[in-house]
C-alpha cells in the first residue's frame, strides 16, 4: 500500500494477504499502523516509513526476501510512484489505486465571502496524468472509473468548521458574521441527510506486463 496514512487500509487486507508491505512518508502514521497491527496480532505485515519505492527497497525493515509484489494500491497516495513501478513489479502485477480526482463546485459556492469558498477545480484532468506517468512507466491505463461522493453536513456549523479549516481566526469571517448566509444555503439546497459537497474520485487499474 502506497501513502498508507495511519493503515486503515493495510490492516484491513492484511488478513487476505500471504503477506503485506505499506509505507507512508510521515513517521507519526507508521508508528500509529505499526501499534495497530501488533494490537490486532497480525505478524504479516510490515508498515515502513518511506517516501519514495528507491526508500522503501532500501529501508531495513523490508523482509530482504520481499522484492516484488502481486498488487500495489494506494488510497488518495500521491502519483510519483507510477513512473518506478516495475522496481517492484513482476509480469501481472495489478496495480488498483484510487485518487481525487476534479469535480463541479456546488452551485451556492458563489454566494460564500472569500475565503470560505471551495477553492476552484483543477484545469488538469487527473487521467491524463495518470495516463502520462503510465506511459513513463511502459503501461497503459487497464479500466478505470470516475464518480462523485458526496461529503454531507448536518448543520451551518459544521459546514463552517469544514469550511474555515486551516485558517487563523483573522484570516476569515467569524461563524456570526456568516451565520444568514450558512442558513439560507442550508434551507434551500440541504436535504434529509444534510447539505452535500462534492469530493471527485478517479478509481483506475492497470497491469504490468
Amino acid at each position: 500500500d502506497v501513502g498508507c496514512g495511519h493503515g486503515e487500509v493495510p490492516i484491513q487486507l492484511a488478513p487476505l494477504c500471504q503477506w503485506m508491505v505499506a509505507y507512508d512518508r510521515t513517521t507519526a502514521y507508521t508508528e500509529m499502523a505499526r501499534k495497530t497491527a501488533v494490537s490486532q496480532n497480525l505478524p504479516n505485515i510490515n508498515i515502513i516509513r518511506a517516501d519514495s519505492l528507491p526508500a522503501l527497497l532500501a529501508s531495513p525493515d523490508l523482509p530482504p526476501h520481499i522484492r516484488q509484489f502481486d498488487m500495489i494500491i494506494s488510497r488518495r497516495g500521491p502519483l510519483n510512484w507510477v513512473e518506478q513501478v516495475r522496481m517492484v513489479a513482476k509480469t501481472g502485477t495489478i496495480l488498483f489505486v484510487l485518487n481525487p480526482k476534479e469535480s463541479l463546485l456546488p452551485v451556492w459556492n458563489d454566494r460564500l465571502p472569500e475565503p470560505l469558498r471551495l477553492a476552484n477545480p483543477r484545469t488538469y484532468s487527473r487521467r491524463q496524468s495518470v495516463e502520462r506517468r503510465l506511459g513513463i512507466a511502459g503501461l497503459t491505463l487497464h479500466s478505470a472509473w470516475a464518480f462523485d461522493v458526496p461529503e454531507y453536513f448536518a448543520t451551518p456549523q459544521d459546514l463552517y468548521v469544514k469550511l474555515s479549516w486551516g485558517y487563523t481566526a483573522d484570516e476569515v469571517p467569524s461563524f456570526t458574521a456568516v451565520s444568514s448566509i450558512l442558513t439560507q444555503i442550508f434551507a434551500e439546497y440541504a436535504d434529509k441527510q444534510g447539505l452535500a459537497v462534492p469530493h471527485g474520485r478517479f478509481m483506475w487499474q492497470a497491469v504490468v506486463d
